[in-house]
């Protein structure tokens, strides 16, 4: 579910460099009638947990080279996807087609660090921190002085 709603929210706000690429990738990729559907996102989850270099050697169909490598192992392990019924795959398209944007991202995070389990997300250093926190770090950092070039 992680892995979907990631998708979800990263074609709508640019970190797939094309709006609406995930959502459409499963439509035009996927056959109507759902037999394949859990298929195609596997592949292309398979392909999000791999570097392009190496997709080629991984076999990865070049329809899912134009989504990026997403590190940080939100894509590692088993990319197994449950079977779609015809009904799950009109309601899968029908979220991807709704604005992501609106969402705060601040409740993704807090979503995945209440239903990770705690031992795990302590081994992989999940933590989440909201936007306001890491501008603290980044402003100073390089942003205040990226917006001052940048900016008439």
């Amino acid at each position: 579910m992680a892995r979907l709603i990631f998708c979800f929210f990263a074609e709508d706000t640019n970190i797939f460099h094309s709006d609406g690429l995930f959502t459409t990738t499963v439509d035009r990729m996927s056959s109507s009638d759902s037999s394949d559907t859990h298929k195609i996102i596997s592949e292309l989850f398979q392909a999000m947990s791999t570097v392009l270099e190496a997709r080629k050697a991984a076999k990865i169909r070049n329809w899912a080279n134009e989504f990026p490598y997403v590190n940080g192992g939100l894509f590692s392990g088993d990319v197994e996807v449950p079977r779609f019924s015809k009904i799950a795959r009109s309601y899968l398209l029908h979220v991807g087609n709704l604005d992501w944007t609106k969402i705060n991202p601040d409740i993704f995070g807090s979503m995945i660090q209440a239903v990770a389990d705690e031992e795990e997300r302590g081994a992989l250093g999940m933590h989440y921190t909201s936007v306001p926190n890491i501008l603290k770090v980044l402003n100073p950092l390089f942003l205040d002085d990226l917006r001052s070039h940048c900016l008439p």
